[in-house]
Order: C-alpha cells, then structure tokens, then sequence
C-alpha cells in the first residue's frame, strides 16, 4: 500500500533529526520521488488487471457464441466461403477474425443451424458447379435439359448460377438487371417484370435442388 502522509508524519521532525537546509530539501525529493512512482506502479497494475478482465469476458462472451447464428445473413446469403462475403460483414470483426472462429467452430463442431446449413451446401455445390464449367467437364443434369422452354437455353442458366454465386441467393431483382436474362425474359419469353421475378424464382429453385442431389 502507498504511504500518503507528510514527510513530517512519515519521517518525524526533519529538524529533531538535525536534518536541516539542503539536506532536508533532498529527504523531502526522495520522499515524494519515491511516493510518485509507487502510485505510478500501482496506477498500471489496476490498468494491467482491468485489461485483463475485458480481455478474458470477450474472449468468454465469443466462445459462448454461435457463429453460425450471428452471420446468419451472410452464410444464408454468400455460404460459407468468407472471402466472398460483402465488405459491410466486416464491420466490428475482421475478415480474418469471423474466418478463424468459424474454422474454430467447426473444429469444436459447434451446431450449425439446418436452414443454415442446407444454404452452405447449396452454394457450395454451385460454385463446384460453376468451376466444372470453366474446366469443360460439366455436364447439365438431364432434368434441366428437359425444362427448357421459349428461349430459355443451357447458357441462360450458366449465366444465372454466376449471378447467383455474385450476388447470393434470392436477389432477384438483381438477375434481372443481367442483359442476357433480360433480353431472353422480356424479349424472347415476354413475360412481365412480376413473371420475370416468378420464373426466376422457380429456375433457381430447380437449378439448385439439381445440384444439389448431383451431390457436386
């Protein structure tokens, strides 16, 4: 503990002592040098113990978190590839931070949600998919060839799956705004901005089902 009184509490009376003058002026600088820096010491080990403690609850308070649940928009969305995950995900952790703790978290094998999980799978098989067409060694499933229709071909659902893997699910609106799905939509099919949107919802629903129990 600090020693706070006076020098005249702490050493007595300087000139009982026959400290006087100069002598006396250094035993007051020793006094108060000395006095500075155990409140300077004692001042950092508070800091040093409360940084410790904030430290120890986050780490606490992420561990007891699921991953899963707090991205949830963006596994629903991107899956779980975190380099394709928009910038604003990043905005209280790092993009290294999130990838680590989802590795940690599949590591632990922390739960991840159904609803969660069938979209990760579902994304995944499109982007194997997607590489498969780049390398030339894919081949649409059968049940597709069979569901073409006016002007809908193989390459409108090649673009699609791009769209869908920039994008992520369900954003439709922004499909459409692709020049060849638009021509193909309004032009070839001519179908109304709300059939675009219903028939667009129903070709990625089969697209990805298709993909899906390819198991690619």
């Amino acid at each position: 503990m600090s020693d706070y009184r006076r020098p005249q509490e702490r050493f007595g009376d300087l000139t009982a002592t026959g400290l006087v003058g100069t002598e006396c002026a250094q035993r007051v600088r020793e006094w108060a040098y000395q006095n500075k820096r155990i409140v300077v010491s004692e001042d950092r080990t508070r800091k040093e113990k409360y940084c410790e403690s904030t430290k120890n609850c986050l780490s606490t308070e992420k561990s007891e978190e699921n991953v899963f649940q707090k991205y949830e928009k963006y596994f629903l969305t991107f899956g779980a590839r975190i380099e394709k995950w928009p910038d604003e995900a990043f905005k209280i952790e790092s993009r290294r931070s999130v990838r680590d703790r989802v590795n940690d978290a599949i590591r632990s094998r922390v739960e991840c949600p159904k609803y969660i999980k069938s979209k990760i799978v579902a994304m995944t098989s499109l982007r194997v998919a997607l590489q498969k067409i780049r390398d030339g060694s894919f081949e649409m499933p059968q049940e597709l060839e069979e569901m073409y229709v006016n002007g809908w071909e193989t390459s409108c659902d090649v673009i699609l799956l791009k769209e869908i893997e920039r994008f992520g699910f369900e954003y439709y609106e922004g499909y459409i705004e692709n020049d060849c799905i638009k021509y193909v939509l309004s032009k070839i099919m001519k179908l109304s901005y709300e059939q675009q949107i219903n028939f667009l919802k129903q070709r990625c629903s089969i697209l990805l089902k298709c993909l899906v129990l390819r198991k690619l």
